[in-house]
C-alpha cells in the first residue's frame, strides 16, 4: 500500500483503512508492506505493526505545510526506486500525487494496481492535476471508493468503466468499541467531535442550544476536538450565557471517545463536507444515531430515518426540529439505536470488508498470471 504519510495512531480516514485493513489482511495469512514518506513526527525508516512491514523512504514531509511539488518529486522518485527492487502481487494506491508514476512501474513489474480513491478534486484551477488524475485513474486494475457520490464522479467526470469500480466502506472494529463499557446513556447530553474550522459550522450547534435550553433546560452539547474556530465558539457561548450547556474538549484517547459516544444521547455533524462518516459509522457501533447534513461521505453511512436523520445542508432550523423530535421521543430514540447498530455489524465490519478486498486482489492476481 502506497501513501504519502502514515501514522498507525491516526484515525482519519486513509490512515484508519490502511491500519486496519492491513492488520486484518495479515491475520488471514497475507503478507502487507505499507509505503510512505517520512514525517517529522516518525523517522523510522521501519517498523512493524501488528505483522504489518511500515517502511518510510524518500523525503520527510514537514506536518506544518502542505506537500509541495519538490517534496512530491524526491517522492515519486524513491517509490520508483522501490518498487524496482521489490516485487509484489498487488499494490494499492492511495497517493494521488505519485498515482501515475506508480502506475507506469507497477505495469512494468506486471503487478495489478489497485487504486483507492475517497475523493476526487474538482477545482477547475487545477487543471493539470485533473488531468494527471484522469489519466493514472484510468490506468488502474481496479478503482475502490467509499461512496456512491464519487463511484458517480469517477464514471461521469473520470470516463472510468463502471464494472472497474468497487465500493468498500471502512469498517468498525467492534470489539474493540465492545471492550469499552458505559452502564447509561445521558438523554440531555449531545455530541460533536471533529475538528473546529468553519465549514463543520459548529455555531450552528450553540445557536441550536440557544433555543433549546428553553424547552430542555437540561441539554448539554460536548464538542471533542480542537481547531482555528475555538476562540471564536467560545465567545459566542460566553456572549449567549450558555456555560452550563455547552463543555470544549480538546483531546481524547480512543478508548475515551468511545465512551463518549456511547454516553451520549445523539452525535450530530452539521459539516458540509465529510469524505469519510467514519465518526458516524463509529457512532452507530455505539447505539449512538447521528444527526447530519446530507454531505457526500456521510449519506453514505446515515441511512435517513432508520439510523439517524441526513438534513438538508445549512438549514438549521431543521436540524434543530430533529434533534428535539429525537431528545422528545425515546421510542424513536430506542429504535434508531437498534437499527444503527444492526446496520454496521451487517454493512461496516471488518471481517467482511477483508473477504471482499482478498476477493477483488485476487481475481486481479489471477488474471495478471493468465
Amino acid at each position: 500500500m502506497i501513501l504519502e504519510s502514515f501514522s498507525p495512531n491516526s484515525k482519519k480516514g486513509g490512515n484508519f483503512r490502511c491500519c486496519e485493513l492491513s492488520k486484518n489482511l495479515v491475520k488471514l495469512g497475507h503478507d502487507v508492506d505499507i509505503i510512505s514518506m517520512k514525517s517529522e513526527d516518525n523517522d523510522a525508516e521501519h517498523e512493524v505493526l501488528n505483522g504489518v512491514h511500515i517502511y518510510r523512504i524518500g523525503p520527510t514531509r514537514k506536518q506544518s505545510e502542505n506537500i509541495v511539488k519538490y517534496t512530491v518529486l524526491n517522492y515519486v522518485k524513491s517509490i520508483l526506486l522501490w518498487l524496482r527492487k521489490h516485487d509484489y502481487d498487488i499494490i494499492d494506491i492511495q497517493s494521488r500525487s505519485s498515482s501515475i508514476y506508480t502506475t507506469l512501474v507497477s505495469k512494468l513489474s506486471h503487478a495489478p494496481v489497485i487504486g483507492t480513491v475517497y475523493e476526487l478534486n474538482n477545482d477547475d484551477t487545477e487543471t493539470l492535476n485533473k488531468f494527471v488524475n484522469k489519466v493514472s485513474i484510468k490506468k488502474y486494475d481496479k478503482v475502490l471508493t467509499t461512496n456512491e457520490s464519487t463511484k458517480n464522479e469517477l464514471v461521469n467526470k473520470y470516463e472510468v468503466n463502471p464494472d472497474k469500480i468497487a465500493l468498500m466502506s471502512i469498517g468498525v472494529n467492534l470489539n474493540n468499541i465492545d471492550k469499552i463499557k458505559c452502564k447509561t446513556k445521558n438523554h440531555d447530553r449531545i455530541l460533536y467531535v471533529g475538528t473546529l474550522t468553519a465549514h463543520k459550522n459548529i455555531d450552528h450547534l450553540l445557536t441550536i442550544i440557544c433555543h433549546l435550553k428553553e424547552v430542555q433546560p437540561r441539554i448539554k452539547l460536548v464538542i471533542i476536538g480542537d481547531g482555528p474556530e475555538k476562540e471564536h465558539l467560545e465567545e459566542i457561548v460566553m456572549t449567549n450565557d450558555i456555560q452550563d450547556h455547552v463543555e470544549f474538549i480538546d483531546h481524547v484517547s480512543q478508548d475515551e471517545l468511545i465512551y463518549q459516544m456511547k454516553l451520549a444521547n445523539l452525535l450530530v455533524l452539521p459539516s458540509t463536507h465529510e469524505k469519510f462518516g467514519i465518526l458516524s459509522s463509529t457512532a452507530n457501533a455505539c447505539y449512538t444515531p447521528t444527526i447530519a447534513y446530507k454531505s457526500k461521505g456521510i449519506k453514505e453511512v446515515i441511512k435517513d430515518k432508520e439510523t439517524g436523520y441526513l438534513v438538508k445542508p445549512e438549514n438549521i432550523e431543521e436540524l434543530e426540529e430533529k434533534i428535539l423530535y429525537v431528545l422528545e421521543n425515546d421510542d424513536v430514540n430506542k429504535t434508531l439505536r437498534k437499527q444503527a447498530r444492526e446496520y454496521i455489524e451487517n454493512k461496516n465490519n471488518w471481517d467482511d470488508i477483508t473477504l471482499s478486498y482478498i476477493n477483488i486482489a485476487s481475481k486481479l492476481v489471477n488474471c495478471s498470471k493468465l
